[in-house]
């Protein structure tokens, strides 16, 4: 289910591969380097949003991945979001770019 609604979200974003395309098919569990990759390419696509939210995703199956963090950060800064703790997990845009 998780892999159908995941697999939604991307392509709905335009963002959408191979892999995560026939991952959702067999309704295998994602692992933290799939979610990981998912979210560099949604970073590379210009799409902040999609990538923090699989990042963060990476980053609860494997919490040491320095790589998932690295990258979870630059893309933070980069789209200026930041972690609003007052709500937890939920992120507010700080100073939204122009379109």
């Amino acid at each position: 289910m998780l892999g159908a609604i995941l697999t939604g979200i991307l392509l709905g974003s335009g963002i959408a591969s191979a892999e995560s395309t026939a991952i959702s098919r067999t309704n295998a569990v994602y692992s933290a380097p799939t979610l990981y990759n998912v979210g560099n390419q949604a970073a590379h696509a210009g799409k902040p949003a999609v990538a923090v939210l699989n990042y963060e995703r990476a980053r609860l199956l494997a919490p040491n991945d320095d790589d998932v963090q690295t990258n979870l950060r630059a893309v933070q800064e980069s789209a200026g979001i930041r972690r609003n703790p007052s709500v937890g997990s939920f992120v507010t845009i700080a100073s939204p770019r122009p379109i």
